[in-house]
């Protein structure tokens, strides 16, 4: 099996969200829900081509990215061997996307946002979203095998450097403290005038609201169904996304309106050659507007 199907496989097996939210009608407490966001994936064993279906409950956290705390990248869980990672991880990806918007908001207070940050949670609550609450009693196996495994792998894999401590409640462990940073990204030498152009904010602010309309654009669907599109590209890749939206969807309007957008589709994926894929955007948009040209 190779390697991408048998990340997606053991993906499969062992990711799950776990969604918190507060009691309606205002009681105290919070109602938990586990999600298995990929209830089945197909492959064969003739060309590259995998088939991903997402359970229904999971796509607001993949398409609405911008508005939700709780997204994060499948690609940075994929090499994750521990189940108990998956969850954990998605714990303080929320809290520290808290953190991240919050700051740019000036909406919480310093101490607010170092809790954020660095936040803490009752052992029972890390107990209940790795689903170990019937294992691993002894704080010391807890610790070992769920704790400190998945701290590891989110270091090595993910953007966050992790550390926590622990803080006693008696005698005995009750909470952990963890410390979230994220790995330093090189940034070009006009970065901070970037961030202060109000025309550049303006054009970052435009792109972001056109992503959201090309992820959940029509056309984007039919690309992915005619296997012209990769669902990872839908969610993660930004530039080719932009692309298309602006430069060739209107071109498919003007052949469906002649019913001949599905035979331009077929015959791009019939003779589409391999070395496109990293320029997939390029590749459409010149290939819709050689085939108007010659319909014309």
């Amino acid at each position: 099996m190779a390697r991408p199907q048998e990340a997606l496989e053991q993906m499969q097996k062992q990711a799950f969200f776990v969604v918190r939210k507060p009691k309606e009608n205002g009681k105290k407490g919070f109602e938990y829900k586990n999600i298995i966001p990929i209830p089945s994936v197909s492959w064969n064993d003739y060309d590259d081509n995998v088939k991903i279906r997402f359970d229904i409950d999971i796509m607001p956290y993949l398409i609405n990215l911008k508005s939700n705390f709780t997204k994060y990248a499948i690609l940075d869980v994929m090499d994750f061997k521990s189940k108990y990672s998956v969850p954990i991880y998605k714990l303080l990806n929320m809290t520290y996307n808290q953190y991240e918007h919050y700051a740019e908001t000036k909406l919480r207070t310093k101490k607010q946002l170092d809790k954020y940050q660095n936040p803490i949670f009752p052992l029972d609550e890390l107990r209940h979203v790795t689903d170990t609450e019937e294992g691993y009693s002894d704080f010391r196996n807890f610790e070992k095998r769920v704790l400190r495994t998945a701290v590891d792998e989110i270091n090595e894999h993910t953007h966050f450097n992790i550390s926590y401590e622990k803080i006693k409640e008696g005698r005995s462990i009750g909470y952990i403290q963890f410390f979230i940073t994220k790995k330093q990204v090189a940034k070009n030498e006009f970065y901070k005038e970037e961030k202060q152009d109000k025309p550049y904010v303006e054009q970052q602010q435009q792109d972001e609201a056109d992503f959201l309309l090309a992820m959940r654009h029509p056309y984007t669907a039919k690309l992915v169904e005619y296997k012209l599109l990769e669902f990872n590209q839908v969610v993660n890749d930004k530039k080719t996304m932009l692309i298309l939206y602006r430069a060739v969807y209107d071109k498919y309007s003007e052949l469906e309106l002649d019913r001949k957008l599905d035979q331009h589709l077929s015959y791009v994926k019939a003779h589409m050659e391999p070395y496109s894929r990293p320029n997939i955007a390029e590749y459409l948009r010149v290939s819709v507007e050689q085939y108007i040209a010659d319909l014309k």
